[in-house]
């Protein structure tokens, strides 16, 4: 690497820890401003009902160490590795979104798939 790159490359990748940091905060924080509000998303997107708001705090315990320990570089492989795996549950879709449904946009109708933000993925034929 240049010493151009060399400099750069700790202010870049503190950079992208920084937006990291930031979107996992705001999921964190939400743990413990509306635990209600993270036992519905428990609920919905894993299945999991019935769990108090004292095991939301306390997630979000360990959650604030992790984003801690994941923006100062601490345990890099310990901390990144739980920070990719933490975020990736969260933006993976439950298997019946990908469930092909009867109805479509499309005329004639076709596949369409529903999509995790609530619109509709419509395959397209072509002619």
């Amino acid at each position: 690497m240049t010493e151009s790159t060399t400099r750069r490359l700790p202010v870049a990748l503190l950079t992208l820890r920084l937006g990291v940091f930031i979107v996992m905060i705001m999921w964190t924080l939400d743990k413990f401003v509306q635990p209600e509000h993270t036992a519905g998303v428990f609920a919905n997107f894993y299945g999991l009902d019935g769990l108090g708001p004292s095991i939301f705090m306390v997630l979000g315990a360990l959650q604030v160490v992790l984003v801690l320990a994941f923006l100062f570089g601490v345990a890099k492989r310990l901390s990144y590795g739980l920070v990719f795996c933490t975020a990736s549950q969260r933006c993976r879709p439950t298997p019946s979104i990908w469930t092909p449904s009867t109805t479509c946009c499309s005329s004639p109708p076709g596949p369409c798939w529903p999509h995790a933000s609530r619109f509709t993925i419509c395959a397209t034929r072509t002619p």
